[in-house]
């Protein structure tokens, strides 16, 4: 199976089925990209004015390599962002899928959308061949850590301020 860099999955949710919105003519993909960067970009500032300890670079040259390189699922219900999650299924030497980011509206909090956007990078990983998911977290951030060992996650490594960890695809 070949894979499609840059792929942006938009997910319509109801809470207990996330799916692929119908597919656009392509006069609307570059209109609907840049809607997409906009609501990353937004949800990203939202959440730095709450807590920065998650971003530690300019967050232009972020947001630029995430659009750039990662791969990004949404969630939506009526229109509105839920949250999204920023991933990379490219390294094809270790079979090594990455997390790099996921983010859950405050509002939309504890209501399974982070669990759904896992869920769903999980068995895209899965359709890819990989191995592993990794991704890493705060060590403060205890509600996240709890969501991920729920999932399935395990630490594998302390790295400063964050653990690693991984699922075993």
């Amino acid at each position: 199976m070949t894979h499609t860099p840059h792929k942006h999955h938009y997910l319509r949710n109801t809470l207990d089925n996330l799916m692929p919105k119908p597919p656009l003519h392509s006069s609307k993909v570059a209109a609907r990209n840049k809607l997409m960067q906009d609501i990353i970009r937004q949800l990203i500032c939202q959440e730095l004015s709450r807590d920065t300890s998650f971003l530690n670079v300019p967050i232009e040259s972020y947001c630029d390599k995430l659009m750039q390189q990662a791969e990004f699922a949404l969630s939506f219900k009526q229109n509105v962002c839920q949250g999204f999650v920023a991933y990379y299924c490219n390294d094809k030497k270790t079979r090594v899928a990455y997390i790099t980011l996921i983010m859950v509206t405050p509002e939309w909090r504890n209501k399974g959308i982070g669990k759904a956007l896992i869920h769903f990078v999980i068995e895209r990983a899965r359709t890819l061949e990989f191995r592993y998911l990794d991704l890493e977290v705060t060590k403060h951030n205890k509600a996240a850590i709890a969501l991920y060992t729920r999932l399935g996650f395990a630490k594998v490594e302390e790295r400063k301020e964050k653990w690693l960890m991984q699922y075993l695809l």
